[in-house]
């Protein structure tokens, strides 16, 4: 099997800048034993002594303030108690507390390796835990995460020199540690939580590492047939049933008791089947009755539609499709579980991934999936021999020079920048690329200069809609690990209003005649999760007051079928008070709430580096390809304004001169 190595996590979505990018909320490692002498643990902070409660205190930035009124923290019975309770529009997004070294001093932890905390959750309700750790240069820092459940203990490990699930990430100076920032993210629970032993120790230059967090691509999507090793005794875990190697390569089960299953599992980590959308096995019953085997994959279970009657044979296929990433994720499989009812004795000749294609309903692609008066008001079906600048901006706000999560892989080395090289038109295909290459952003002479390229398409200052049927058909990137692909559509507010991230603001401001802007997510794919996996999401900044507070008033994440060319076909259906997501034509997320956009909107695609939270970029996978075939949209006569339409501009592929 080809080994794919990298450290998964779930995420939690921020909006920044008025783009999507993500932070960790789970990250779990082992750590090997490391070569070498390991120093004696360093307590940090002593939580026993009457002056620990002066290295304590509520972090006041204004990214993290103000704190839900009635929050507390207190030093005693040798623990720091903390008390966020839930959160209020206008409270930090995620509250937290600083604990510094005594005396205005710095730590020097050059002999160590890690810095770790002991978290108790003390609340009814899962807890969010962050810890992050600060050398006072600025910029990205290491850091981990963890959920602790309800009345249980967990120690969070933050390794020098790693971050975001301990990737290779930001250099820190750790003969200068600052600070250590603990923060939770806000929400409508409350976080109590008690933190202990917060402590140095391991071997300077220690690395995170664990078989169990290997991943494993199986060559082919072959798991088990022919020609593949198969290890019986270390990749099968019975509970009574008998279980033998056939001749061919096949495992042949004798269930000997009822409510018996077998376990496979990887010779060692586990598995990531993004490249696949379904698992298939192939049995035959060589049992004296019928059967009818069941197929388990995490949270999914398939069933044989008929018995099976000896002496014949049969395909159990479990689908990833539909199924939410919250609870189930095909890049992380840890075991495939087979059961039969009835029958005792199968043969398991095959267990292989497989990439099923859907057939798409006729409609997709020609109007909208509703009923009204629609008249198609924008069709790009990238045909021509170049971009027309009329329409498009392949230029734009990208802020390399700032410290911006999003379009940067894990730290600042790690940056992209738009170039036109990067914005294809490849037989009748919009291609936006990420690749290894040095140069400036926006290709501009003094532009802030990275060592890869990515391309962006938008619409910004010169076609926008307020309503409407939009639609895109896109073939994701190929499985690989560190970029983006993204269909966003923001408010334009016209060139009245400056600066950009005023006019193109998912909020109510007081410019605004109506509900405001929204921020409408058609698209996000992180890679590593396999071309079937999309986000969609609707978003908006509770009003100017909490700018950059952000709010979902929906979201969906989780598989989608691809069409027998690899292509998705994603739709927005946008009413007044009303926001429907679709893909291959069928609705998968509606959002009816009163703070949807009213605001004229303009249409963004892009292909960026994914932000911190994404697995660590691969160089030797690039370039990676984002394919759009077309981008659509519909009007309803009743819903247009005079501002439907194109804008008259100079044709420069520069937004900020149109």
């Amino acid at each position: 099997m080809r080994l794919t190595r990298y450290f998964l996590f779930s995420v939690s979505v921020l909006v920044m800048a008025g783009v999507c990018f993500l932070l960790p909320s789970v990250g779990r490692m082992a750590y090997a034993q490391q070569a070498g002498s390991t120093p004696a643990p360093k307590l940090l902070i002593d939580f026993n002594s009457p002056d620990a409660s002066k290295q304590v205190s509520i972090r006041t930035d204004p990214a993290y303030q103000p704190i839900p009124k009635g929050s507390s923290i207190a030093v005693e019975k040798g623990a720091l108690l903390v008390n966020f309770l839930p959160h209020q529009p206008g409270d930090a997004d995620h509250p937290g507390l600083r604990i510094v070294p005594a005396e205005g001093k710095v730590w020097e932890l050059s002999a160590y390796g890690h810095i770790e905390a002991k978290v108790t959750n003390l609340g009814t309700k899962q807890l969010p835990f962050v810890m992050q750790i600060e050398d006072g240069s600025g910029g990205l820092n290491n850091l981990e995460s963890i959920n602790v459940a309800p009345g249980e203990t967990k120690v969070l490990k933050v390794v020098f020199g790693y971050q975001y699930n301990y990737e290779p990430g930001a250099p820190i100076n750790t003969s200068h540690i600052s600070e250590i920032f603990l923060f939770n993210w806000g929400g409508p629970n409350p976080h109590n939580f008690r933190i202990e032993e917060v402590k140095a120790a391991g071997a300077p230059g220690e690395k995170p590492f664990d078989a169990n967090e290997i991943g494993y691509r199986p060559e082919g999507g072959v798991i088990l047939g022919k020609g593949v090793a198969f290890d019986v005794a270390r990749q099968v875990e019975t509970n009574g049933a008998e279980v033998r190697s056939d001749a061919d390569g096949a495992l042949a089960v004798n269930f000997t008791g009822r409510d018996q299953t077998i376990k496979i599992k990887p010779a060692a980590g586990f598995w990531d089947m993004a490249e696949g959308n379904q698992l298939r096995i192939h049995v035959k019953n060589v049992g004296k009755s019928g059967t009818s085997p069941v197929l388990t994959v995490g949270t999914l279970q398939g069933k044989s539609r008929e018995q099976v009657a000896p002496g014949a044979e049969a395909d159990v296929a479990v689908s990833f499709i539909g199924a939410d990433t919250a609870s189930f994720s095909s890049s992380k499989i840890n075991e495939i579980g087979i059961a039969t009812e009835g029958s005792k004795t199968i043969l398991i000749s095959s267990i292989v991934l497989e990439q099923a294609a859907e057939e798409l309903p006729n409609w997709l692609g020609k109007k909208p999936p509703v009923t009204g008066d629609w008249v198609q008001s924008f069709d790009e079906e990238f045909d021509g021999p170049a971009l027309d600048y009329k329409k498009w901006n392949i230029y734009g706000v990208n802020n390399l020079d700032g410290n911006h999560p999003w379009n940067r892989n894990h730290n600042s080395l790690r940056m992209a920048h738009w170039s036109k090289d990067n914005v294809l038109l490849k037989d009748g295909k919009l291609i936006l690329r990420v690749d290894k290459k040095t140069g400036p952003n926006n290709d501009a002479p003094g532009g802030v200069v990275s060592d890869y390229a990515s391309g962006l398409l938008t619409t910004y200052g010169k076609w926008t809609q307020r309503y409407g049927y939009f639609e895109a058909r896109v073939k994701l990137p190929k499985v690989q690990s560190g970029v983006l692909a993204s269909i966003a559509i923001y408010p334009d507010r016209g060139k009245q209003i400056t600066p950009q991230a005023m006019r193109s603001n998912p909020a109510k401001l007081p410019g605004d005649a109506g509900v405001g802007g929204s921020e409408f997510r058609l698209l996000d794919n992180f890679s590593y999760a396999g071309p079937d996996r999309i986000s969609m999401a609707l978003r908006d900044n509770l009003d100017t007051k909490t700018f950059g507070q952000t709010e979902k008033l929906g979201s969906i994440d989780r598989y989608v079928q691809p069409d027998k060319d690899g292509y998705l076909t994603l739709g927005l259906l946008w009413l007044p008070g009303s926001a429907a997501y679709y893909a291959n034509g069928k609705e998968i997320l509606k959002v009816e709430n009163k703070r949807v956009s009213d605001v004229e909107s303009y249409l963004k695609l892009s292909l960026i580096l994914g932000g911190n939270n994404n697995v660590l970029l691969n160089e030797t996978k690039l370039p990676a390809d984002f394919a759009i075939d077309y981008v659509r949209a519909w009007q309803r006569k009743d819903l247009a304004s005079p501002e439907d339409e194109a804008k008259p501009n100079q044709g420069d592929p520069d937004e900020a001169k149109n």
